[in-house]
């Protein structure tokens, strides 16, 4: 067997992944997780020799580090697929498995912190206080229920106001999908791209449609250094979308300390308004339609994200007041009556 490096192994996995069409996300956390073992193992260190022991100690490490469980999941997951490839490529021998019999660890779900309905229009205000950029950001998060990634992505051309459409991609599975645009959304849309007309000229369709923004420097009417608002860049997409996400959030006064929050917040938010809003009108299929806006394939998937219990929920109304055992119970009273009876009788 040639010897290869751990290094050379990696780079052909991962370049691997990218013909075989993995998504970019994908193979950069593939990287990540598969560099955090390489420092332990060597990057000139032959991928044949690879231990158990290797991996333990780049997982200790990583602990060591602050990741938590789900992180550390991931970690094994992407060394699994690797060491299963190199198998493959005989680059280890057929019976080699650093990951033998390792157990993915049991994690807790987040208590996801979500946007009540009711702050929607608040939420909306406050980010168009720093740039009406945001704003239309945000809105687009509460009306599609898009990823970030996939809202940073669209463009100009992908907006059709004449047949109510945004074509968008849906980057985790690859679909195409042309969305309906809820009236809410119209109305911000046809706002933003009149400011946005105002401020870059006549649109292209190629332009970003939330675009990333330029520092414009400072003004000083009357004595006083006053920031002038930020200066669209048409042809670059954002960078950081969720700090549009953090600045909405922190001005509609919630602490973020310690909280998992990002665009994906939005999303979420959105989700269970919109199931809520379903269930109240007597949606008999609320979770399924819910779960179409999210692209999920299982309703299961959807329940999961939006952090329900709906069969707890309804175990907990069916029996507010009603017995557990109500033939048994019938039973009792019967037995009852008959003991009763006879007792009389005598």
């Amino acid at each position: 067997m040639k010897k290869v490096s751990f290094a050379e192994a990696v780079d052909r996995f991962l370049d691997d992944r990218r013909i075989e069409g993995y998504a970019t996300r994908t193979i950069r956390h593939n990287g990540y997780s598969l560099r955090l073992c390489m420092q332990s193992v060597g990057e000139h260190a032959d991928v044949a020799r690879v231990t158990r022991m290797h991996v333990t100690r780049m997982l200790e490490e990583a602990v060591n580090r602050g990741n938590d469980d789900s992180t550390i999941n991931t970690l094994m997951s992407t060394l699994s697929a690797f060491f299963k490839w190199c198998r493959a490529e005989g680059l280890m021998p057929p019976d080699s498995n650093p990951m033998q019999g390792r157990r993915y660890r049991k994690v807790i779900p987040r208590d996801h912190t979500m946007v009540n309905l009711s702050e929607f229009p608040v939420l909306l205000d406050t980010a168009e206080d720093h740039h009406p950029r945001d704003r239309m950001f945000i809105a687009l998060g509460l009306y599609t229920m898009m990823r970030q990634s996939e809202i940073a992505s669209l463009r100009v051309g992908d907006i059709n106001l004449e047949l109510n459409l945004i074509d968008a991609v849906i980057h985790k599975t690859r679909d195409r999908d042309s969305m309906r645009i809820v009236p809410e959304l119209r109305t911000e849309l046809r706002a933003w791209l009149t400011y946005y007309t105002t401020a870059c000229g006549p649109l292209k369709d190629s332009w970003f449609l939330v675009p990333t923004t330029t520092r414009a420097g400072f003004t000083r009417p009357g004595g006083t250094y006053e920031r002038l608002p930020d200066v669209l860049v048409p042809d670059r997409a954002m960078s950081k979308p969720h700090l549009i996400v953090h600045r909405a959030l922190t001005g509609l006064g919630w602490d973020l300390e310690g909280k998992h929050i990002g665009s994906h917040t939005l999303r979420r938010s959105a989700a269970r308004a919109v199931y809520t809003e379903l269930v109240a009108e007597g949606v008999d299929d609320a979770l399924r339609q819910t779960g179409a806006f999210l692209h999920h394939k299982s309703v299961t998937q959807t329940e999961k994200y939006l952090n329900l219990t709906i069969d707890r929920e309804r175990r907990n109304r069916k029996y507010e007041d009603a017995p557990l055992y109500p033939s048994l119970q019938a039973a009792n009273v019967t037995a009852l009556r008959s003991r009763n009876g006879e007792a009389h009788a005598s």
